[in-house]
């Protein structure tokens, strides 16, 4: 029993480096809007950022890539590559919010003029800092939490990155930018979602919470998110929530288990009793031989 145990293991390992990868992706679309002036024309190699109301400008930045390939992947890493050109020479600085886009759109046909809607549900905040004036800065920013974020919410029409109030100008160069190397870039490192078959075929299966995302707001409407599994002997189980950083957030169940299917459900709070911060959560089946996980969506 020890060696199959060992070999399917071992075949875990294997597949999970055989499936994962790494792709560059281009934006298909970015520009910024700037509602303020609308006797100017943006440029179309540059992305503008800013917020502040003694200038009168309040420009925000819309990036879309194609993440069509990524939809039945996990996202393990994904940095998103800016070049800075300009932003105010007293600082440097620019305080942003990124959020997911739900409309849909292309830098051809949207006004420049018009902001887009967006998620405040699904974002991630982000500081871009250092030499101010003409310097030229570059930013790899971690966004594979929002990535994940977007891909498992099927939000594909790109994201904005908006500054906060009071915060002045970074500006930043866009896809039709003269030089290859100044221009967005996403990098994104993946494995097959499809790997959690391979665990699920020794015994255990884990199936996907539903709803996901869920809202905190909607739990008295809609209850909480219900977790399905199943294990092929009576044994020791434990289901346990954690936080990206692997913190324990909530035990869902511990101890003797009789085989067969079982459903639980988690009311988005922690062992405090208090609701956990939306973003994105793991949940672990765990036997004395065997584990699985799947992620899960909290919003507010």
């Amino acid at each position: 029993m020890k060696k199959i145990l060992f070999i399917c293991l071992a075949f875990l390992a294997l597949a999970n480096i055989l499936n994962a990868g790494e792709i560059v992706l281009n934006p298909s679309d970015d520009m910024y809007t700037d509602l303020e002036h609308p006797a100017a024309n943006p440029d179309q190699s540059q992305l503008w950022v800013a917020d502040f109301n003694p200038s009168n400008h309040h420009e925000r930045i819309m990036i879309k890539f194609d993440l069509s390939e990524l939809q039945d992947k996990t996202v393990t890493s994904a940095v998103l590559s800016l070049s800075r050109f300009f932003s105010c020479p007293s600082s440097g600085t620019t305080s942003t919010n990124f959020y997911a886009i739900t409309q849909d759109w292309n830098e051809n046909t949207w006004n420049p003029h018009e902001h887009v809607a967006f998620d405040q549900n699904i974002s991630m905040p982000y500081v871009f800092s250092g030499p101010g004036g003409g310097n030229h800065v570059e930013f790899d920013v971690d966004i594979t939490d929002f990535l994940n974020a977007m891909i498992d919410a099927g939000m594909m029409n790109g994201f904005i990155i908006k500054s906060n109030p009071n915060q002045k100008f970074s500006k930043f160069y866009s896809k039709d930018c003269a030089n290859p190397a100044y221009r967005p870039k996403l990098t994104v490192t993946y494995s097959d979602v499809a790997n959690d078959d391979v665990v699920e075929n020794i015994g255990i299966s884990l199936k996907q919470n539903y709803p996901n995302p869920f809202s905190l707001q909607a739990i008295e409407r809609n209850g909480a998110t219900n977790i399905e599994f199943s294990s092929d002997k009576d044994e020791e189980i434990n289901l346990s929530v954690f936080d990206v950083k692997g913190r324990l957030v909530k035990e869902l169940v511990n101890g003797k288990t009789a085989k067969g299917p079982h459903t639980v459900s988690w009311d988005g709070k922690d062992y405090n009793n208090k609701n956990v911060a939306s973003g994105i959560y793991f949940y672990r089946l765990k036997t004395s031989s065997r584990m699985t996980s799947k992620k899960i969506i909290v919003v507010k």
